[in-house]
């Protein structure tokens, strides 16, 4: 996949000036104080959505919702606090409670790239959870498996009241642009521990869980089309289209940036768009009616498909008896089983 093709898109296709109300839709937004995600609780709320709100604190989530309400005065949409940690899985499922409590139905859940505290250096690698992963895997891996596998059985028996198959209920996987130069680029598994291999860096790392997003994407889709196993945490007959995406080159919200010489940050600079930009790429992998599993979203709002050498981690290779996408899926399932 080209650069060039996420460096200069063409023009969104999808804005909220050709969509109707969003009324009757429920939204989860996961991380939504990042630029990207707040633009999109912005233009989803100004369609009158109900929207929740993914926040560390009901201090963070007031704030948020000021702003929401400030800026669209006149919307009928309605926000409630999805309050939890990032980094801390077992804050989930009582967040996930009060969700099921309120609401019948959820139609998208976005997942949002979080950013843990980090080291100041690169290369440092990053502090480790109370389960000894790195807070990155925690945060941008093992948490939005979690939640997923919490929320599917509400998004799933929405689906059921739907007369035919309906394709509108999803879940969006953020992921990134891949070169197929750049072999950190994939997925790397650890035959001896039969896990993620634990990179030195922090950059290192982050791209590895961004190539673990439409794996995971693909493996949740299949769960939806075949009959799961006895031990599978998630269990669907009704399919839920699991989604990958690149939402763009946004300000502020470029990985590594800052670690870059100055005249190239300089040279970038300008090709950067604001964050209202990345948030209608979501928009349109949330909203549009022609996208199918396997699809990957490309800024600002196209249909695209995985890269080859990442889409190789879904296949079996020789001498394996196992994908490496399977293989990520069953030891997320295994990390997260006790927070069910």
């Amino acid at each position: 996949m080209s650069l060039l093709t996420h460096l200069f898109p063409p023009p969104p296709t999808l804005t909220p000036s050709t969509l109707p109300s969003l009324s009757t839709k429920v939204y989860l937004i996961t991380n939504a104080t990042t630029p990207t995600n707040l633009s999109l609780a912005s233009l989803l709320y100004s369609l009158d959505a109900t929207i929740y709100l993914g926040c560390p604190t009901p201090e963070t989530y007031t704030n948020t919702m000021s702003t929401l309400t400030s800026t669209h005065p006149t919307s009928k949409g309605t926000l409630h606090p999805f309050i939890y940690t990032p980094t801390s899985l077992s804050t989930l499922k009582p967040a996930v409670e009060i969700l099921l409590a309120q609401e019948y139905r959820l139609d998208v859940l976005f997942h949002g790239t979080a950013s843990p505290p980090s080291p100041s250096h690169s290369q440092t690698p990053l502090p480790q959870d109370a389960s000894d992963h790195d807070l990155d895997i925690t945060t941008n891996l093992l948490a939005p498996f979690l939640l997923t596998a919490l929320l599917t059985p509400l998004m799933s028996s929405h689906i059921s009241h739907f007369c035919s198959p309906n394709t509108s209920i999803r879940v969006l996987w953020p992921s990134s642009h891949f070169s197929p130069t750049t072999p950190e680029g994939i997925l790397q598994w650890d035959a001896l521990t039969n896990a993620p291999r634990h990179l030195p860096g922090r950059q290192q790392q982050a791209k590895q869980i961004k190539a673990a997003a439409p794996l995971l994407a693909h493996e949740f889709n299949l769960l939806c089309t075949n009959a799961p196993s006895e031990t599978s945490l998630v269990s669907t007959g009704n399919r839920v289209l699991h989604v990958a995406l690149h939402a763009g080159f946004v300000k502020g919200e470029v990985e590594g940036l800052e670690n870059i010489p100055a005249l190239m940050r300089g040279l970038l600079g300008p090709l950067l768009k604001g964050p209202e930009y990345g948030a209608l790429t979501m928009l349109y992998a949330a909203l549009s009616p022609s996208i199918q599993a396997g699809d990957f979203i490309l800024p600002w709002g196209r249909r695209g498909s995985v890269p080859a050498h990442i889409l190789a981690s879904t296949r079996v290779a020789a001498g394996q008896d196992k994908s490496v996408s399977a293989r990520l899926y069953e030891w997320c399932e295994g990390q997260v089983g006790v927070f069910m």
